[in-house]
């Protein structure tokens, strides 16, 4: 059993009264893998199954344990996360008499829900706000009762999620099971005629913007012939900066990666705006969207919230010396589809936001804007489905996501309305 703690690095327990307490009871190892069970101070018991073939025993990475109970009573969900490249599995039955004193769960662990909502959302009509993307610790896969109310008390949306076809501008709370956990303001515009006229705009960043359609989308909904997107990537009419899978750490530090060149690193390998706007023949800009963050989460060794924040300073503070009038727009980062299997990674991204909102405080006195653009992802009906095809070996004809991290075309389509919004209210 010692064994076995010794590998577990984390673990969370979503919707349980903060008094309860709960202990590790057993491991009971079989030829296709292990059982793991915890008990609470009731007598139920939750046990999650880890299949031999589907562990990693070689990397140092974690695994995700999920620990249910039978007992249709108890509605705690428990995750565990544990590296087993150090582990190795009992050949009998490891249990006893074993209790709170003895493998106690520190209460600590019991996670407290939250909403991570920012002061405001701006959106164009016809579009969705999901305040489902807000959640942290709680969603209505873990049976919590979503549901959005405007300032008079009136119930607009049983769900999370909400069109602005439906609603005014104003200020809406979000209630889960009942008590508030959090409101913001959502300001509805209409796309105004030469809001960006003749205005530059530069989209930098990671895959989302290296798809090309967010750009597509945003030149299409500005209809703006004045405007000029910048960059040395992308289609003509809709250039960007975007790059698949870098982070605000390859943009400081790597020379190439993935088979893209960094043309920001100046002759010292420094992030230098002005190099790269020297280099490009471009004389001005007059807002820089930056997208970035979702990898540096995931970058192995360079993860640290105060790590990625010294790194988006770097690059603010390089563009802000090359023109301090540029007005530079920072996505906050996108929720993935919503799962049981994402929930983890999207806590993580809700806890980065946390953590950039309170780095970068007064920010907007400076020029630099964050903008809350998960808040305008539908975070079911956004991503890539496929239909399964119902044959001899599959009866089952049920839609599947394919794409967790990346939105459809609807998806990216929003992802430029809710900039473009954006945008609109901060023009001059």
């Amino acid at each position: 059993m010692n064994e076995f703690l010794s590998v577990v690095n984390d673990l969370k327990i979503y919707n349980s009264d903060e008094n309860k307490k709960f202990y590790v009871s057993g491991i009971y190892p079989d030829n296709s893998g292990v059982k793991f069970t915890i008990n609470d101070e009731e007598g139920n018991v939750y046990s999650s199954t880890l299949s031999f073939a589907k562990a990693d025993f070689i990397n140092a990475k974690n695994t995700e344990l999920e620990f249910v109970s039978d007992n249709e009573n108890a509605n705690e969900i428990i995750k565990m996360y544990v590296t087993l490249n150090y582990y190795h599995v009992p050949t009998e039955n490891v249990t006893g008499d074993f209790n709170y004193e003895l493998t106690g769960i520190k209460p600590e662990c019991i996670t407290q829900k939250e909403a991570v909502l920012p002061e405001k959302v701006y959106a164009l009509e016809g579009t969705t706000v999901d305040f489902n993307n807000s959640l942290l610790n709680c969603s209505a896969d873990f049976g919590d009762k979503i549901e959005v109310m405007d300032d008079d008390g009136n119930i607009i949306s049983s769900d999370g999620c909400i069109k602005t076809d439906d609603i005014g501008s104003g200020y809406y709370y979000l209630y889960v099971n009942g008590k508030e956990l959090g409101s913001t303001e959502i300001i509805v515009e209409d796309v105004q005629d030469n809001e960006l006229s003749n205005k530059k705009v530069m989209f930098l960043g990671d895959s989302l913007i290296n798809e090309n359609l967010y750009t597509q989308y945003f030149t299409e909904i500005a209809e703006n012939e004045g405007m000029e997107l910048l960059g040395t990537r992308g289609n003509e009419g809709s250039r960007h900066e975007g790059r698949g899978g870098w982070s605000a750490y390859d943009y400081c530090n790597v020379s190439s990666k993935y088979g893209y060149s960094n043309p920001f690193l100046n002759e010292e390998g420094k992030f230098d705006f002005g190099y790269y706007m020297e280099n490009n023949r471009y004389d001005s800009v007059d807002y820089v969207v930056v997208n970035l963050g979702i990898n540096d989460i995931n970058l192995s060794g360079h993860n640290s919230h105060d790590e990625i924040l010294s790194y988006f300073d770097e690059m603010i503070e390089s563009i802000k010396a090359y023109d301090s009038n540029i007005k530079i727009i920072w996505n906050e980062p996108l929720m993935l589809f919503d799962s049981d299997t994402t929930k983890t990674a999207k806590y993580e991204r809700l806890s980065f936001v946390k953590s950039l909102t309170e780095h970068f405080e007064d920010s907007e006195k400076d020029g630099v804007y964050f903008c809350p653009v998960y808040m305008n992802i539908d975070s079911f009906g956004d991503f890539k489905f496929t239909v399964n095809t119902i044959d001899e070996f599959n009866q089952d004809g049920s839609m599947k996501v394919t794409d967790t991290t990346h939105p459809n075309n609807f998806g990216y389509e929003a992802l430029a309305k809710a900039t473009y919004a954006f945008l609109q209210n901060i023009a001059e």
